[in-house]
């Protein structure tokens, strides 16, 4: 039974090494946080309104939760974060 994701080896010279190419679309997931942040600005400073409730909600959620995940990750790779970039 296949579960529908594609392994790759990323170096011929390493087969060992493999790779999933079937992964989570990051851009789309960092363009719809940006999206709301642009949408929350252009309601304050053009329209001169603040925004909806659940923009707040939903655009305060998806920056603490990139600010957590953003220090999680460089707590972890601290010792080598310039190797893992």
């Amino acid at each position: 039974m296949t579960t529908g994701h594609r392994i790759s080896t990323a170096n011929p010279d390493n087969p060992e090494v493999a790779h999933e190419d079937s992964d989570v679309n990051v851009r789309a997931i960092l363009g719809f946080g940006a999206g709301l942040i642009v949408v929350a600005y252009q309601n304050i400073f053009y329209f001169r309104q603040w925004p909806e409730p659940t923009v707040w909600l939903v655009a305060g959620t998806y920056a603490a939760g990139a600010f957590i995940l953003g220090t999680t990750l460089v707590l972890a790779f601290e010792d080598r974060f310039a190797e893992q970039l």
